[in-house]
């Protein structure tokens, strides 16, 4: 086909080897402990932490870019919340489907998501009243977007509110899925 591969914009990033690869020209390729890809972090260590954390980062600027529409927008519980989702947590979710989450990283997840839905519906932390648990916070949610929209005749059902770290399980299954039905 005639490609070949930008000796500036290409890199070596060795997972469990020391080689050496060479360009036809015999120039070494550099070696890099980290590279971005397609906007995503990858590192020989195989450390996620950095690219989950600079995705929380991303999508918490966002949300305060949106700080006044959140407390002081006319639109109702349902909207906010579908936006939410839309930008959000597809922004939060972007290529990080085939992640394997520890206990801490999907508590950071389910921390942020939070966060987020207690702000839009109004509840107050568990810290200051013990029954708004996190379970509280979703069902408070999901009746939310279960309202109905004034002006509207016909509605869609809209999609439940799950944890992000729930969403993420089931991309995950799905990717796998795909993997396996393809031919060999």
């Amino acid at each position: 086909y005639g490609l070949s591969l930008h000796q500036g914009k290409t890199v070596h990033l060795p997972l469990y080897s020391d080689k050496t690869i060479l360009f036809p020209d015999g120039s070494r390729l550099k070696k890099t402990e980290e590279v971005t890809y397609l906007g995503c972090a990858i590192s020989s260590t195989l450390n996620h932490n950095r690219e989950i954390n600079g995705c929380l980062r991303a999508c918490m600027a966002v949300w305060k870019r949106l700080g006044v529409f959140w407390k002081k927008s006319n639109c109702s519980r349902r909207t906010k919340l579908t936006i939410y989702n839309a930008l959000i947590n597809s922004k939060l979710l972007y290529a990080l489907d085939s992640l394997q989450l520890t206990k801490a990283q999907e508590n950071k997840f389910r921390t942020f998501q939070l966060k987020g839905l207690r702000q839009i519906c109004k509840i107050k932390t568990t810290f200051v009243d013990r029954r708004n648990t996190n379970d509280f916070v979703f069902k408070i949610a999901n009746n939310a977007m279960k309202e109905r929209v004034p002006g509207k005749r016909k509605q869609k059902p809209a999609k439940p509110i799950i944890p992000t770290t729930q969403t993420l399980k089931k991309r995950a299954q799905t990717y796998m899925g795909h993997l396996l039905r393809e031919p060999r």
